[in-house]
């Protein structure tokens, strides 16, 4: 595989030695290397195919299809009844 191959400098650690490099294909990160002087990292990094099919249709309640918005009373109400549920556990 081909990849571009960068440098990254960082002035706050100038003895680090830091390398990536990108595929020039997808242009993902495919290896990383470090060396600090006592340390040495060298990662290599690869992707899985990933399939995402579309999801089966979900059943939609009767409170969320009809678009009200919840009162402030119905909005407190609720609040308490979570802070009374905390308080019993």
């Amino acid at each position: 595989m081909t990849c571009f191959k960068y440098q990254i400098t960082d002035t706050s650690t100038p003895t680090t030695e830091t390398f990536v490099w990108f595929d020039t294909k997808d242009f993902l990160l495919r290896r990383i290397t470090t060396k600090d002087g006592v340390n040495t990292s060298d990662m290599t990094l690869s992707y899985d195919k990933v399939s995402i099919s579309t999801p089966s249709p979900v059943k939609s309640s009767s409170s969320s299809s009809d678009n009200t918005v919840p009162t402030q009373a119905q909005i407190d109400a609720a609040m308490q009844a979570a802070q009374d549920a905390n308080a019993n556990q």
